[in-house]
C-alpha cells in the first residue's frame, strides 16, 4: 500500500510531497507464548500479534520519477544530488 499527498499551492514550482508506504499490515490470534493458533474459547486475555513489513515515511520537494530514467540517468542524478 502506498499513499501520498503532494502540496504545491504555497510553491507550484516546488511542490512538497509527504507519504507512508508498507508491503503488509496482519493481525493473528495467538495463543500466551505467543504462537500463531487458531483461539476456539476466549481466556480471559485475548492475545493478538500485529505484523508490519516494510514501513515507510517520506517528504521530499523534489519530486523525480526514477521509473522514467534510463538506469545511466539515475545512477548520475544519485550521485549529483544536493540535500
Amino acid at each position: 500500500m502506498h499513499l501520498a499527498n503532494r502540496q504545491d499551492t504555497s510553491d507550484p514550482l516546488n511542490p512538497i510531497i509527504l507519504g507512508i508506504s508498507m508491503k503488509a499490515l496482519s493481525a493473528e490470534s495467538t495463543n500466551d507464548s505467543w504462537t500463531s493458533a487458531f483461539i476456539k474459547t476466549v481466556d480471559s486475555v485475548l492475545h493478538k500479534l500485529l505484523i508490519l513489513q516494510e514501513f515507510c515515511v517520506y517528504m521530499t520537494s523534489r519530486p523525480v520519477l526514477y521509473c522514467k530514467m534510463k538506469h545511466d540517468e539515475f545512477v548520475q542524478d544519485i550521485k549529483t544530488y544536493q540535500v
